[in-house]
C-alpha cells in the first residue's frame, strides 16, 4: 500500500475523566431495553401530571400511562422476546400522536430524547481515569505521482457507483453496470418494480450524472467534507464509493482482516488515479508521543479502534480532524445481538460530541424498513391493491391468518418488524432513528434513509437469513434482495444528494416530525408486499431452502429493465443494451 504518515492529533486520554466501556448494567440486557422504550413515554405522561394537563389528552396518557406501566411490570421481561412487535408497535403509535399534537413535534421529539438519554445513562456510566493512551493518525493517500492524471469527470463517478446487475436466468451469472445511463435505468426500474421510492431514484440518479453535468457541484461536496464512517468496512457503508471519487474519510472500524483489507482496497484505488485521502485512527500508550515521520510496517496491523472500549478516545480524536472540512458523522455499525444497541450508544457519544464541538457537521444513518417506520399512502395503496390480485394459493392462507396484511399504526406507520431479527436489533436501530428524527429537528443536517435487505456476507453466511431473501424475493413481488454492490452505490448516492442539495436534508421541509424514513427510501420491496414481513417471511426460509435458486434478478424487476431500454433506445448507439444483459 502507499506509505502510510503518522501525526499525534489527539489529546492524551488520560489528562481528563473518561466513561468506562460501555457495557450493560447487569447480565441481564432486556430489563434495561424495557426502560429504554419506557422512557420514551415519560413526557407525554408529564401533560397528564403538569398544571392541570391538557384536556384533550386525557385518553391518550390513559393509554400511555398502562403502557408505561406494563413495560415496567414483572415478568414482562420473560415474554419479551415473544411479544416486543406489540410492545413496540403501541411506543410508536404514542410517539406518533405526540408528533401530532400541534406544538411542531416539540413533545415526540422530547419523547425520543428521554429514550437516548435513558440509553446513555443505562450503558455510558459516569467518569472514571482511563490507563492513559492516545489515538495517533494514520494517513493513507496515493504514492507517487498517481494524482497527476485525472480521468474524465464522468468515467470516474461511472467508476465510483458501477455494479454488477444478476441475470434472472437459470445460469445465474450478470454483467456489470458502470454507465451513467445503465445506472439510470437500473434505478429507474427498481423504482417502476417497486423496490425503492421515485424521488430516492431520482436523487441517486442525479447524483450520478453531476460528473457529466455538475462536475463543480460534486467536487464542491467533497472537496469540502470529511466523511467520518464509523464502521468503516460495512458492507453497505459508503467507502468505498468515496475512496473511488477522491474524498477524504476518517475510517473507524476494529483491528484484523477487514481494515487490513480496506488498507489494501486504499492501494488499489490509488493505482487508478483517485486522490483519496484516509485516515485511520492507531491507539497506544499516552508516554508514546514522540513524533514519528512513518508508522512502522509491524504497526500496520495494529490499525483500528473497537468503539465499545475506544469510543471516547476515538471522539477526542474524530472532533480535531480537518479542521477545516464539515465532518459528516456515518453511523454504519451492525453487530449481532446486544453488541449492536452497545455499539449504536458508542455511535451516538461521538456524532453527539461532534455536533457538539463542530456545530456546522452533519450526520448519517442507514435506516431500516425492518422497524415500525414511517411510510406512504401510496406505499399502503400499492400493497393492497397486490393483495387483492394475489395467486390462488396465498387466499386458504391469508383466511386462516397464516399470511397477514401488514400492519399499520396510527394510519402512517408501517409495522415491518421481523421476529427473526430479535429485539435488540429492533431497539438499535429505533434508537438511531430517534437520534436522527431530534438531530433534524433542532436544525442539523441528517442523511437518514431506509437501506435494503442485500446479500452481504452476514447474511449469506446465514442458512436461514439468505433463504428469506430469496424466498420472499420469489414469493412476494416487489421484494428484492440487493445485491451488495448495488444497494452499497444506491446508498452513498442518496448520502451525496443529502448533504449537498442545498440543505436537502434539514427540517424545514418536514411534515410530521417522524416522517424520515419515508424520504428517499430504498425499501427493497418491504413497504409494498401484500403481506406483514414476518408471516411472509416464514414461507420466504421455506421456499429459499428447498426450490428457489438464489442470487438471481426477479423476472418482474428484468422485465422493467427491458422497458426501461426500449424507452431509451432512440439514444442508445453503443449497443450496451441494460448494462449488457439484453
Amino acid at each position: 500500500p502507499p506509505r502510510p504518515t503518522a501525526s499525534t492529533t489527539s489529546n492524551p486520554s488520560a489528562f481528563h475523566p473518561m466513561p468506562l466501556p460501555i457495557s450493560w448494567p447487569s447480565s441481564r440486557t432486556t430489563p434495561t431495553a424495557l426502560n429504554i422504550w419506557a422512557a420514551s413515554l415519560r413526557p407525554i405522561l408529564d401533560l397528564d401530571e403538569g398544571d392541570g394537563g391538557d384536556s384533550g389528552w386525557v385518553t391518550v396518557t390513559a393509554d400511555v400511562r398502562r403502557l408505561h406501566d406494563s413495560l415496567l411490570k414483572a415478568g414482562t421481561a420473560e415474554t419479551w422476546r415473544k411479544n416486543y412487535p406489540e410492545y413496540v408497535r403501541r411506543v410508536n403509535a404514542a410517539h406518533y400522536a405526540a408528533g401530532a399534537r400541534g406544538d411542531g413535534g416539540d413533545l415526540c421529539v422530547r419523547c425520543l430524547l428521554c429514550g437516548l438519554g435513558e440509553m446513555r445513562r443505562a450503558l455510558l456510566p459516569s467518569g472514571v481515569p482511563t490507563a492513559g493512551r492516545s489515538v495517533r493518525t494514520v494517513i493513507l493517500r496515493p504514492s507517487g505521482d498517481a494524482g497527476a492524471v485525472r480521468l474524465d469527470p464522468a468515467a470516474e463517478v461511472a467508476a465510483a457507483f458501477g455494479f454488477r446487475v444478476p441475470s434472472a436466468g437459470a445460469g445465474g451469472g450478470g454483467s456489470h453496470c458502470g454507465d451513467a445511463e445503465g445506472i439510470g435505468r437500473h434505478l429507474s426500474a427498481l423504482a417502476a418494480y417497486g423496490a425503492m421510492e421515485e424521488d430516492a431514484a431520482r436523487h441517486a440518479k442525479s447524483v450520478v450524472d453531476w460528473g457529466a453535468t455538475d462536475w463543480d457541484r460534486l467536487r464542491g461536496v467533497l472537496d469540502g467534507t470529511a466523511f467520518v464512517l464509523l464502521g468503516a468496512t460495512s458492507c453497505l457503508g459508503p467507502f468505498t464509493v468515496l475512496s473511488r471519487l477522491g474524498a477524504t474519510i476518517i475510517a473507524v472500524a476494529r483491528k484484523g482482516t477487514k481494515m487490513q483489507s480496506l488498507i489494501n482496497n486504499v492501494h488499489d484505488i490509488s493505482s487508478k488515479n483517485f486522490e483519496c485521502t484516509v485516515h485511520l485512527p492507531l491507539i497506544t500508550p499516552s508516554e508514546a508521543q514522540e513524533e514519528q515521520a512513518y508508522v512502522a510496517p509491524d504497526e500496520m496491523q495494529h490499525v483500528g479502534a473497537d468503539l465499545l472500549t475506544d469510543y471516547a478516545e476515538i471522539a477526542d480524536w474524530v472532533v480535531q480532524l480537518e479542521p477545516t472540512k464539515r465532518l459528516v458523522v456515518c453511523n454504519l455499525i451492525y453487530l449481532d445481538g446486544e453488541k449492536h444497541v452497545r455499539a449504536t450508544a458508542a455511535m451516538d457519544y461521538i456524532s453527539e460530541r461532534v455536533l457538539e464541538e463542530r456545530p456546522n457537521s452533519a450526520l448519517s444513518y442507514l435506516l431500516s424498513p425492518s422497524t415500525v417506520h414511517h411510510s406512504s399512502d401510496t406505499c399502503f395503496a400499492d400493497a393492497a391493491r397486490r393483495r387483492a390480485v394475489s395467486p390462488a394459493w396465498h387466499a386458504p392462507l391469508s383466511w386462516t391468518g397464516v399470511l397477514r396484511p401488514p400492519a399499520i399504526v396510527a394510519g402512517r406507520l408501517l409495522d415491518g418488524i421481523s421476529v427473526f431479527q430479535g429485539p435488540n436489533y429492533c431497539l438499535a436501530k429505533s434508537l438511531q432513528e430517534w437520534r436522527a428524527i431530534t438531530a433534524r429537528h433542532r436544525g442539523a443536517i441528517v442523511s437518514a434513509n431506509v437501506a435494503p435487505a442485500a446479500r452481504t456476507e452476514s447474511v449469506v453466511s446465514s442458512t436461514s437469513a439468505a433463504a428469506a431473501l430469496e424466498g420472499m424475493q420469489a414469493l412476494f413481488p416487489p421484494f428484492v434482495a440487493f445485491d451488495e454492490d448495488v444497494a452499497r452505490s444506491v446508498m452513498a448516492a442518496l448520502l451525496l444528494w443529502d448533504i449537498g442539495a442545498d440543505g436537502a436534508a434539514t427540517a424545514g421541509d418536514v411534515g410530521h416530525v417522524m416522517d424520515v424514513p419515508a424520504r428517499n427510501s430504498v425499501h427493497g420491496g418491504i413497504d409494498r408486499i401484500p403481506y406483514s414481513m414476518d408471516s411472509a417471511g416464514n414461507f420466504g426460509v421455506v421456499a429459499g431452502r428447498l426450490f428457489v435458486k438464489h442470487g438471481l434478478c426477479p423476472e418482474g424487476l428484468l422485465a422493467e429493465l427491458i422497458k426501461e431500454e426500449r424507452l431509451t433506445a432512440g439514444n442508445e448507439k453503443n449497443g450496451s443494451g441494460i448494462c449488457g444483459m439484453v
